[in-house]
């Protein structure tokens, strides 16, 4: 097994209230814990973060379900990369919501997610962005 970290957003193709995030928070983290794959899931507005981690083949076979998934639309994949463990092993999926959870600069996030809407071309992601997704995961790891 090659462990491997993935983290995409996307956004939501219709509003989704918080019961319907929660609801799809946790059946993602059941399907997930079938197949091994931990990690945690950000709302934040219509906009999804999300960070995988299990086996690459794994990782990559349940992203291009998402990818296709009609729920969602501008998919991206902002990192995907081999790991030597996980940062999230506990959770098959947690959800953070910024609006009640402090540990998370909500202004930070979004101008991730809108450098990455002007953006998607990989090659022309600036160095803020970057910072911003290990600003993302380090944000996650101490709110675990």
């Amino acid at each position: 097994m090659t462990l491997a970290q993935l983290i995409y957003i996307s956004r939501s193709n219709k509003p989704m209230s918080a019961e319907e995030v929660r609801a799809l928070a946790a059946h993602s983290a059941e399907n997930n814990r079938r197949v091994n794959i931990s990690g945690a899931l950000l709302s934040v507005g219509d906009h999804f973060m999300q960070v995988l981690e299990g086996d690459m083949s794994t990782i990559s076979s349940l992203f291009e379900r998402i990818r296709l998934d009609p729920r969602h639309t501008d998919v991206q994949s902002l990192l995907c990369k081999h790991v030597s463990r996980r940062l999230y092993p506990q959770w098959g999926m947690q959800l953070f919501d910024p609006q009640s959870d402090a540990k998370l600069d909500l202004n930070r996030l979004n101008r991730l997610i809108e450098e990455f809407q002007i953006h998607r071309n990989t090659g022309l992601r600036s160095v803020e962005a970057r910072v911003l997704v290990d600003d993302f995961k380090r944000q996650l790891s101490q709110a675990a």
